[in-house]
């Protein structure tokens, strides 16, 4: 009884309900903000074809599968954790668009508990001077950034759940080392988390990086140049090679290119361009369309685009001017997750000339600034308790608009909807949406909007775009519109089979019966017994045993 009196007393302890009290809360926050997801008209979007609706390894998981995923790569890139939990999606609750969104709340409900742990444990020894006003702090913080409306991409995009295991690994990697106090184990658990965040999307060659600014900065004084070498030598190894092979992937695919003719002031412009929007995103969180039309400046003019990397730069010298190291490192543990999002390498994205940048790209620097918002919550100011109620205040708005654009990414046709409302002007939305329509068997609807974007006179997301109108083309039964198109898609990828099939029926209808066979036989060429080139193949063959049947029953007439 004694024992079940310590028990009881333990569970029953303040720091504890503050504790289960804390992720309750958390916990009916992001249900709320997500349950739009939940409906039964959800749907898969974007990427998720490419990483589950046209995979076979993760729609049927077994142990060749499990091979398969871990020793082989898809054509752009190599995640095998972020496959493998999709694998799992599948083999417990098939191919159910719900199903998977729940896991990626609960992911993200994980990068909550994370970071809200983060926010306690490197801020314990601040002038909060009790526990309450830690726990506090940290809970509004985390509220803040996990509810922030740019979050909801990351969330609702089931394709994004790369992002989010990259930063749940993340941050557990950080947590634990930590925690570590010499000893071996731990540093090695680390460093698995870390390969897992990795190996779910290869922004994770930044972590060992963030450990490296902890050991200078947070510990500064503490340990030795040579013990930081030692220890973290095996993250730097292991982080490099993973990424070596990952980034071989991508340059092999053609998704890493260089930009052509990018001067180094417009680099430098570029890198201040993104900075500068990723702090408007977060400070004013109005009009996401989740993915941006953003231009890459002419050069390195003085302007506003200066103002914000201008205010960082000097806020980190002037913490470290006063030896703020704490401060200083909560800062680098924002800024150095997104280095790798700011265009800091100038790549040839899906649009030569464009700035890559996706609402995703926040989620770690998000994740990250809770800890130093908790850290200044928790510092007794006389205004502690208003701001901590006016971000609770601000976490109930962003719900509202959380579950706005959360509602959008129920369906293909609502997200492009609400893109093409708010960005008229970009061909993008446009394309998309007629891709939907294209799917729903809406086909003139489908080609109204890509003549649309075609007006438009920008360069298109997609070569695929090709391939869309000409089927919209073929299926109104305007064929020499479609073989056009097919002939373009076919000239970026000769070897794509739906557009040599698709080609050599649209040849047949077109009454073209040699053009069609030579298009036949390059198909079976690249794809031998491919039922839709035997089934068009076998369609020749008919028409010409009809046409030389025609023909003998003709001369057999003649005198």
């Amino acid at each position: 009884m004694k024992h079940m009196g310590v028990n009881t007393r333990f569970f029953m302890s303040r720091k504890t309900l503050w504790v289960i009290g804390s992720l309750t809360i958390l916990c009916t926050f992001i249900i709320a903000a997500y349950a739009p997801l939940l409906t039964g008209e959800s749907e898969f979007l974007g990427d998720d074809s490419y990483y589950i609706l046209n995979n076979s390894f993760v729609q049927h998981l077994d142990f060749h599968s499990l091979c398969e995923i871990w020793t082989k790569h898809l054509e752009f890139d190599y995640f095998p954790v972020t496959l493998t939990s999709f694998a799992l999606d599948c083999a417990l609750w098939g191919l159910d668009p719900r199903m998977f969104h729940i896991t990626n709340i609960i992911i993200f409900f994980c990068i909550g508990i994370t970071a809200f742990s983060l926010s306690v444990i490197m801020n314990r020894n601040a002038r909060s001077g009790e526990t309450m006003g830690l726990y506090v702090s940290a809970l509004a913080a985390v509220l803040l950034m996990l509810l922030h409306p740019t979050q909801v991409e990351s969330v609702a995009g089931i394709s994004n759940r790369k992002e989010l295991l990259y930063v749940l690994f993340g941050l557990l990697a950080f947590r634990v080392y930590i925690s570590e106090s010499g000893r071996t184990l731990l540093i090695i658990l680390a460093l698995v988390c870390m390969t897992l965040a990795q190996l779910s999307k290869g922004t994770g060659i930044v972590l060992p990086f963030v450990l490296l600014a902890y050991e200078l900065f947070y510990l500064k004084g503490q340990n030795s140049y040579k013990r930081i070498f030692t220890r973290l030598a095996p993250f730097f190894i292991i982080s490099g090679l993973i990424f070596f092979c990952q980034f071989s992937v991508a340059r092999d695919s053609g998704v890493i290119q260089s930009s052509p003719a990018v001067s180094p002031g417009m680099w430098a412009g570029g890198v201040l361009r993104t900075i500068t929007i990723a702090a408007k995103q977060c400070v004013l969180p109005v009009k996401l369309t989740y993915d941006y039309d953003i231009k890459w400046p002419d050069g390195l003019r003085m302007g506003s685009e200066w103002l914000v990397p201008l205010f960082i730069g000097a806020v980190l010298a002037l913490l470290l001017y006063r030896k703020k190291y704490a401060y200083l490192f909560l800062s680098l543990f924002i800024l150095i997750p997104f280095l790798p999002y700011s265009n800091i390498v100038p790549l040839k994205h899906v649009i030569a000339g464009n700035l890559v940048y996706y609402d995703h790209y926040l989620l770690f620097p998000l994740a990250a600034a809770s800890v130093f918002l908790a850290r200044w919550f928790s510092v007794s100011l006389p205004w502690r308790r208003t701001i901590i109620a006016g971000i609770a205040v601000l976490a109930i708005l962003y719900v509202f608009q959380d579950v706005r654009l959360s509602s959008s990414w129920r369906s293909g046709e609502r997200l492009y909807k609400r893109a093409l409302a708010l960005a008229p002007g970009i061909s993008r939305p446009y394309y998309f949406l007629g891709k939907v329509y294209l799917d729903k068997g809406r086909y003139a609807e489908a080609l109204g909007l890509f003549i649309s974007a075609q007006a438009m006179n920008q360069p298109y997301p997609t070569v695929d775009v090709y391939q869309w109108i000409g089927e919209a083309y073929a299926l109104l039964g305007r064929y020499s519109e479609a073989e056009q198109y097919y002939r373009l898609h076919l000239s970026f990828k000769p070897d794509d089979k739906s557009s040599l099939q698709n080609l050599s029926s649209t040849l047949i209808m077109l009454k073209r019966d040699e053009e069609a066979r030579a298009v036949i036989q390059r198909l079976l060429s690249l794809y031998p017994a491919d039922p839709g080139a035997l089934v068009n193949l076998s369609i020749l063959e008919r028409r010409n045993t009809g046409k030389g049947a025609a023909k003998g029953h003709e001369n057999a007439g003649e005198p």
